[in-house]
């Protein structure tokens, strides 16, 4: 099968984020308003603490970090984009994929950004895979039967969640473990430590839960951790040996255990993809405040070959 993907230059609005370097990190949250505003806050990893805050255009559907570089994915009219910005806050480049490929959630690893899409011209789904530059990498190119709902890098490969589902792909596409957890449904994914960090809906039952995947594959065991939090975790990272999940307005920091060190209530602000910068890159004292441009460059459109991986 083969999939066109239409990059077409525009320009648009500008994004400001402030923040403070703190021992724990940063934790970056994106957020949509009922006023129709979209935007990133920066939180402090150890209070949760609002440290900085942005304006964007575009609802943020996913962020990561990587390559001394902060990546979000946006979507809205007139088309869905990624854009790249250095630890500074400068503009580096951005990627435009035209209004027919809806974005979802991003992931960093190996020195390569993969994003989760849906593509309205063949009704199909997928992973694929961009160079830190957000140029095309080839080497990643997956099909799934539905949009993922997490992505986490760790263990020299990609996690990768949809509906019941979890697989495990290396570098190159390939499909090395898969897992049907059965009614319960995922969301978003974080790794750190070994650990793997889903975020689970099961009817009313609601939260995140903790294993180690080699355990799971291995055994078929989906047993570990599991944390109730009684409503939807939109968003989650993992950082500075906790995990940080964001709700519809609260931002939540648990230990490994599960156990709550920070609670923010964000108010109107509906939270959600999250990505967390340790202190080793961390973003600026508030005095230095970050202005990211997304405006978009104009790209040629890129034709390539699509195979089709069978998920177990």
């Amino acid at each position: 099968m083969t999939h066109k993907f239409n990059f077409i230059g525009a320009a648009a609005g500008a994004l400001v984020l402030s923040a403070s370097t703190a021992d724990a990190g940063t934790l970056l949250a994106g957020y949509a308003q009922q006023n129709g505003q979209f935007g990133v806050t920066a939180q402090d990893g150890n209070t949760l603490a609002q440290t900085g805050g942005a304006a964007a255009s575009q609802k943020v559907v996913g962020l990561t970090y990587g390559a001394d570089s902060y990546y979000a994915a946006g979507a809205g009219a007139p088309s869905n984009n990624i854009t790249r910005y250095d630890t500074a806050g400068g503009f580096i480049g951005d990627i435009k994929f035209g209004p027919l490929l809806d974005l979802g959630p991003l992931a960093f690893g190996a020195g390569s950004v993969f994003i989760a899409y849906e593509s309205q011209i063949t009704a199909s789904f997928g992973v694929g895979s961009l160079s830190s530059d957000l140029g095309f990498d080839a080497t990643f190119d997956v099909e799934i039967p539905e949009m993922a709902t997490g992505l986490a890098f760790g263990a020299d490969s990609l996690f990768v969640a949809y509906g019941s589902h979890l697989a495990q792909y290396g570098l190159n596409g390939d499909l090395l473990h898969a897992f049907d957890f059965g009614v319960p449904k995922l969301g978003a994914l974080a790794y750190g430590d070994g650990m793997l960090y889903a975020a689970f809906a099961n009817g009313s039952n609601q939260g995140w839960a903790g294993f180690d995947p080699a355990v799971l594959f291995a055994t078929g065991s989906g047993s570990g951790l599991s944390v109730s939090t009684g409503s939807k975790v939109n968003g989650l990272a993992f950082g500075d040996g906790g995990v940080f999940a964001s709700f519809d307005h609260e931002l939540v920091k648990y230990d490994k255990d599960g156990n709550v060190l920070a609670v923010v209530d964000t108010g109107r602000r509906v939270n959600g993809p999250l990505a967390f910068v340790s202190d080793t890159g961390a973003v600026p004292e508030p005095s230095a405040w970050l202005l990211m441009i997304l405006g978009f460059g104009t790209t040629g459109a890129a034709l390539r070959a699509r195979r089709r991986v069978a998920v177990a």
